[in-house]
């Protein structure tokens, strides 16, 4: 039977102390042969087909994203934990090559930004990624001043570019001459979003598939616009800020309305945007700057709303860090924190309506001055004040929420994705990219990867750059390990959906694993008590739990249990109710 969450937005949030979600797949309702099928079906009130498909796309995602076994229950905080001892919930970090899958060689590409999306539909893996082309001679020095910083980069500009490229399994990518936009005399390239003869550049994109939305604009682009006038331009230049794109084929764009920025505000980071089915609206998450008490600023997001994609509404102010990010000790005199989180890329996890994660990078300011001369140097027209360094390096950390409002980050602040090893790509600052991509029994996760750090690619002529991959295990974020000597853990009621239960568990050679489960009471069930269970034993993400040798919970279908697992040296990482 499917989850309930597949059929109603109503039983999402009637889920135990949660709510919310995203992620799409292929709908039927755009496939050509499906549609000549409603058309016959229809007959004379085919006029209706357009209605019906954005319903059938909307249905069609919300299956996709309960998936065809039902609701997901992850272990990601204690939200379904009624109790635990001997238990330790570790967030697990992904495996990292260190190795990029994509890197610029070509001349339009300059070096890689690290705001991109990777969407997987079907077998086809689909990256939009931007290249930053600079004109700074390799061999020009270092600037010691500020305003010598300043100088260079308004004398040797940077163009970029919003390119496409795409895959069969993930790591080998193709660059597809798409012939949209001219460069340098030839439209022999994969650009899809062109600067318009320099006077403006595309400082990255987040793409998704709008459930939503009719199949003309089935694809959704956000894309901050920054400006490259001068003096003796004709014309006044548009605007800075986020445009929003839309697509048939996430090939050919079209902008939405003028050409204004909506929302408002900072924009120079990955900002994130996608249609929150729970919701029934389009959300983002955008940079922000606030102001501290003490007169400097820090970075910070701005969630916004819009019921159209178009105008949006800043609904909440989020920031990450805390009082014990902000005291950190170091041995140097400073005037702001020593870390701020610099991007926000969040998702709604495709196989729990109630999971929101976001991977923002820890922007950690290490560094002494950059401008020797000065020793420090004023950002104020921006309204920051840096004094005794510049910002250097930048990890991943890990943060889950509810709501998508309230977050909490997870794993003792430790950092999800690493830096690489000193001399790899990815050893000074990495950004996650937005969009979980599964594949088999894992998920993989890509993420900018840079070899300088922060501000330094500029002109740093050993700077290199790429896209990366991470590997985790399907649900793997973070696991309820049990100690050598036995652990056990209750979980809060939940609603038999199905007939068989699975655990998403590794128990490695000498752990086992017992599931009993218990009325709301909290009395055990007879046929399905400690005594009935049997061991479990192994690795699997879709682990059979049995009682006597069976796995028959079709008596207990509708009704609501709670699980107590009885655990032994072992890992568990979700459970989920499947027919």
């Amino acid at each position: 039977m499917v989850g309930k969450n597949a059929d109603s937005n109503k039983d999402v949030k009637d889920r135990p102390q949660a709510e919310p979600v995203h992620e799409i797949g292929h709908s039927l309702t755009h496939n050509s042969n499906f549609a000549e099928v409603l058309r016959m079906i229809l007959g004379a009130h085919s006029a209706m087909l357009p209605h019906v498909a954005v319903c059938l796309v909307l249905l069609c995602s919300l299956v996709s994203i309960a998936g065809a076994d039902g609701y997901k229950y992850l272990f990601v905080d204690d939200r379904y934990v009624a109790s635990s001892q001997g238990v330790e919930f570790v967030m697990n970090p992904p495996y990292q090559d260190h190795e990029p899958v994509l890197v610029s060689d070509q001349p339009w590409e300059g070096r890689l930004g690290s705001y991109s999306t990777i969407i997987k539909e079907g077998e086809r893996f689909r990256l939009w990624y931007f290249g930053v082309r600079s004109e700074i001679p390799p061999d020009t020095p270092v600037p010691e001043t500020y305003e010598g910083f300043k100088e260079m980069v308004g004398k040797y500009p940077n163009q970029q570019y919003i390119c496409y490229a795409e895959s069969s399994d993930g790591v080998n990518w193709e660059k597809p001459n798409l012939g949209l936009y001219e460069f340098e005399g030839s439209k022999d390239n994969n650009i899809v979003l062109d600067p318009e003869g320099g006077r403006r550049r595309w400082h990255g994109c987040c793409v998704f598939i709008d459930p939503h939305a009719p199949p003309e604009e089935r694809y959704k682009m956000w894309s901050p616009l920054q400006t490259l006038s001068s003096p003796d331009d004709a014309e006044p230049a548009p605007q800075d800020g986020i445009r929003q794109f839309y697509s048939a084929d996430g090939i050919h764009w079209t902008m939405y309305g003028e050409d204004k920025p909506n929302p408002g505000g900072n924009y120079d980071s990955l900002n994130i945007a996608f249609w929150d089915v729970r919701l029934e609206k389009y959300v983002g998450y955008k940079r922000n700057w606030f102001k501290h008490p003490a007169g400097y600023s820090y970075r910070g997001t701005h969630r916004v709303e819009s019921p159209d994609f178009r105008d949006w509404k800043v609904t909440h102010s989020i920031r990450l860090d805390d009082v014990l990010d902000q005291f950190v000790e170091v041995n140097r005199q400073r005037t702001t924190p020593i870390m701020d989180f610099y991007t926000q890329t969040v998702i709604q996890y495709p196989d729990a309506p109630d999971v929101y994660l976001m991977f923002p990078s820890a922007f950690w300011h290490w560094g002494g001055p950059m401008y020797p001369a000065s020793g420090e140097y004023d950002l104020s027209e921006r309204g920051l004040l840096h004094k005794g360094g510049f910002p250097d390096g930048l990890d991943v950390q890990l943060a889950v929420s509810q709501d998508g409002i309230k977050w909490t980050r997870v794993g003792g602040r430790h950092p999800f994705l690493r830096l690489g090893p000193t001399g790899k790509w990815d050893c000074s600052s990495i950004y996650a990219v937005p969009g979980l991509v599964a594949v088999g029994d894992e998920m993989w996760i890509y993420y900018g990867g840079n070899s300088t750090k922060h501000g330094q690619a500029y002109w740093a002529a050993d700077a290199h750059c790429g896209i990366f991959r991470a590997r985790l295990r399907r649900d793997g974020f973070v696991s309820a390990d049990a100690c050598y000597q036995g652990g056990e853990l209750i979980t809060v009621a939940v609603e038999v959906e199905g007939d068989t239960l699975q655990l998403n568990a590794d128990t490695s050679a000498g752990g086992v694993i017992r599931v009993e489960l218990l009325d709301t009471a909290r009395e055990p069930i007879p046929g399905f008590t400690l005594a009935d269970a049997d061991e479990l034993n192994g690795n699997e993400c879709g682990m059979e739990v049995t009682w006597g040798g069976s796995s028959d919970l079709s008596r207990l279908v509708g009704s609501k249990v709670h699980l107590r697992l009885v655990m032994r040296d072992c890992k568990v990482y979700a459970f989920q109710f499947v027919k």
